[in-house]
Order: C-alpha cells, then sequence, then structure tokens
C-alpha cells in the first residue's frame, strides 16, 4: 500500500511540476519554482505541526477520525479556493 501511495505521489508532484513550468511565463520560471517548493516544504512543515499536536503522545482510533475530519475540511477549503 505504501509503494502504490509513494508512486502516486511522485506521479503527481512531476505533473504539478509540468504544469507549473508550461504556465509561468519563462523570465519568472526560476521563481515559480521556487515559491512551488516552497509551498511543498511548508506543507510538510504543518501538516507534522498538526498530526504532532492531535496525536501528542499516543495514537488512538479516536485521534484517526479527528486527523480524518481535519483531512475532509482541508480538502474542502481547498476546493473553494480553487473553484474561486
Amino acid at each position: 500500500i505504501l509503494s502504490i501511495m509513494g508512486l502516486s505521489y511522485g506521479i503527481g508532484n512531476v505533473v504539478l511540476q509540468v504544469a507549473m513550468l508550461k504556465e509561468s511565463p519563462k523570465a519568472i520560471i526560476g521563481t515559480t519554482s521556487g515559491l512551488f517548493q516552497t509551498c511543498r516544504y511548508l506543507g510538510s512543515i504543518l501538516s507534522s505541526i498538526v498530526l504532532g499536536v492531535i496525536f501528542g503522545a499516543e495514537i488512538s482510533a479516536a485521534k484517526m477520525k479527528i486527523v480524518g475530519e481535519v483531512l475532509i475540511a482541508t480538502g474542502f477549503v481547498s476546493l473553494c479556493m480553487s473553484l474561486w
């Protein structure tokens, strides 16, 4: 399962980078690439913080439910932002 998830993440990341490079003006490709990577790093850092706050010292089914709810809320906000 982890292999499949990792493969899909790798493919998705490459597709996002290609789309970013196609859509950005040639004069600022370096800037857009840097911003793209910065957003990826910030997302990784923030997700680690959220998981640390939710789980604390123990992992339980109730806390996994909270993680699911946070993911659903985040996905909904992302969807609204992309449609706006």
